[in-house]
């Protein structure tokens, strides 16, 4: 049986069908806490004999942004990895239509349910293997993967709204996760190489997160593909690394990544996150000031901060 939906909060607009009434956000990664694991297992339940869930949209209409990369990528050296694989046959896409190119073609998830039943549909492919993973703390060697693909893992991160019980509203989660996952997929990129992010999101929303200064890309590209299979559009972020000859400051205080994990700074990842929250809040969003806060409390009220009456004002 094949299934198709796309996995988005419904605050969003999106439309779910067939597997479940209303999708489940991602466990949130460890630096703001997780979500009870047993989310993921019902979802996973729920799509009972279900073989296959395409999410948002098939593996032709990203392939155009894929196939350039693949064909300079050295045959039979290539490793890609499937971020949040789910159960989308997106890997094994990739697997058959570059066979012979890939040394390995790794697909993630968190769940280990959705894993299991993934490897089952591929025990002829030598190449591709299959592991229940956190992508926030993968524990995958560093630039070890010349391409990553993410089809909607991101835009589940960035729904996660809840703290560290699962029920505390956290309203930086969401951000929070989201700079975990793209520090952690930069961390595994090798010089040179590539990841395409499939979101529902454009760069009005991502623009904060994808920066190459803050991920020492050499660039990163936007592109709309369109609505998918319902009437949100789609979009296409291909996030470039510098390939080793070219001259590209390495993050912050962490000079000998590419030679051991030791030297990936946490303390430069949660700058990375002061600084995604401090556009969220400054640029993206109206600074609350005190005399903004007098002003807003003038618009509803007839008495200022210091208690003298005044006339409401109409809005």
């Amino acid at each position: 049986a094949i299934a198709s939906f796309i996995r988005c909060p419904s605050r969003m607009g999106c439309a779910t069908t067939e597997v479940a009434a209303a999708p489940l956000p991602l466990a949130c990664p460890p630096v703001c806490g997780a979500a009870p694991q047993s989310h993921w297992a019902d979802y996973y339940a729920r799509a009972g004999d279900i073989d296959v869930v395409e999410y948002m949209c098939p593996f032709e209409r990203i392939a155009a942004f894929l196939e350039p990369d693949f064909l300079r990528m050295e045959v039979g050296a290539a490793r890609a990895l499937v971020a949040g694989c789910g159960l989308s046959a997106l890997g094994e896409e990739l697997y058959d239509r570059f066979e012979g190119r890939w040394l390995e073609v790794l697909c993630a998830d968190i769940d280990a349910r959705c894993v299991e039943h993934m490897r089952s549909r591929s025990t002829h492919r030598p190449g591709m293997r299959f592991a229940v993973m956190d992508m926030s703390r993968s524990h995958l060697p560093v630039a070890s993967y010349d391409l990553v693909v993410d089809k909607g893992l991101l835009d589940d991160v960035l729904a996660f709204a809840h703290g560290f019980d699962g029920n505390t509203p956290c309203s930086d989660a969401g951000e929070r996760a989201a700079c975990a996952m793209l520090w952690e997929i930069r961390r595994v990129l090798a010089p040179g190489g590539v990841c395409v992010i499939v979101s529902i999101h454009g760069p009005d929303r991502l623009g904060s997160l994808l920066r190459p200064d803050a991920l020492r890309l050499e660039a990163v590209e936007h592109f709309d593909i369109g609505r998918g299979q319902s009437s949100v559009d789609h979009h296409v972020h291909v996030l470039r690394v510098a390939s080793a000859s070219a001259h590209v400051a390495p993050l912050v205080g962490t000079a000998g990544m590419v030679a051991h994990d030791s030297a990936y700074n946490v303390g430069n990842l949660e700058a990375y996150i002061a600084d995604v929250l401090r556009m969220k809040y400054v640029e993206v969003m109206p600074l609350l000031t005190s005399a903004r806060m007098d002003f807003v409390r003038g618009l509803f009220s007839a008495s200022d901060a210091s208690g003298a009456r005044r006339p409401a004002r109409a809005i």
